[in-house]
């Protein structure tokens, strides 16, 4: 049986009850994500790093769209503070990676003015 990560909407319970708090470190050029990405959480994380070559999801528990937001948008603002470069997201499970789709799709264009 394959066990997949939770990216479900924050509304809908963990049966088990953990609530694990979000953390991002930098660490050997990669920024790691780990514990639940949330809109309840998500506005307090850092929006901006130094420099990283890959984000690693491994860790992240769950992910809702706000979460999944966060995660692309930190890889648009990566990819443009570097050499233009593709930034890499790592260890995120099917179904986090399809909601990352979902979100990259429907962004806007990173050269877009607001309004």
């Amino acid at each position: 049986m394959v066990r997949h990560k939770d990216a479900m909407a924050p509304d809908q319970g963990r049966s088990d009850g953990a609530q694990r708090a979000p953390r991002v470190t930098v660490s050997d050029g990669r920024v790691v994500l780990s514990g639940q990405l949330l809109i309840d959480n998500v506005a307090a994380l850092p929006r901006r790093f130094e420099r990283a070559d890959s984000i690693d999801m491994t860790d992240v528990t769950r992910l809702d769209t706000a979460g999944a937001w966060y995660v692309a948008d930190m890889q648009q603002r990566l990819a443009t503070g570097s050499d233009g470069a593709p930034i890499a997201v790592t260890g995120a499970d099917t179904v986090q990676e399809q909601l990352l789709d979902a979100v990259r799709s429907n962004m806007p264009p990173k050269d877009a003015a607001i309004h």
